[in-house]
């Protein structure tokens, strides 16, 4: 992807989204203000918290796309595991030749996806990361043990996410447990 249309998307997600989150964010500081019912407070408070989290995170992902990712695969998967705060020191090995630069971006969403739900649901101990390829395919593995498998949930589109993500690259996502593993 070039560094003008990667420029031209990040403007218009900024013009759009990032600032009409923006905004929501405020109308709930503004509802907090004027609420006098504790239990809605907090509510709105939780409620803030993950608009200012969700903002934060667009806006890190605004500036990635301002600039060309100099960072290795390998090395922004391990930023995010940091950057999430997983107990655990993974294991990852990527070959580096294997994917095309767009398609080791869509890898990385997919893993930031599955390293946000590993952290939310499963209390993982345990986690691989893996690419590794022949000369006519490759294959992205992700294991980690956990107590709940990921599955769909009503109001939640991270597997939605991660299925179209792999659909852009022509990728399929699978998920299987393996004993006690994911």
């Amino acid at each position: 992807m070039s560094q003008q249309v990667r420029q031209e998307i990040a403007r218009d997600l900024h013009d759009g989204f990032a600032q009409d989150l923006t905004l929501v964010g405020y109308t709930i500081d503004g509802l907090i203000a004027a609420s006098n019912a504790p239990a809605l407070r907090s509510e709105l408070r939780q409620l803030r918290f993950q608009i200012s989290s969700l903002l934060e995170r667009t806006r890190r992902d605004l500036f990635a796309l301002h600039r060309a990712p100099t960072r290795t695969l390998s090395k922004r998967i391990s930023d995010c595991v940091n950057e999430i705060s997983l107990t655990m020191t993974p294991l990852i090995h990527i070959d580096e030749s294997i994917p095309t630069q767009v398609e080791q971006n869509e890898l990385f969403f997919i893993t930031r996806e599955l390293l946000t739900n590993l952290k939310k649901h499963a209390d993982s101990t345990y986690l691989q990361i893996e690419l590794s390829g022949t000369t006519d395919a490759w294959e992205f593995t992700f294991v980690a043990d956990g107590s709940e498998k990921i599955y769909q949930r009503e109001g939640h589109f991270g597997l939605d996410s991660i299925q179209g993500r792999c659909a852009r690259i022509q990728a399929d996502f699978h998920q299987e447990v393996r004993g006690h593993f994911l």
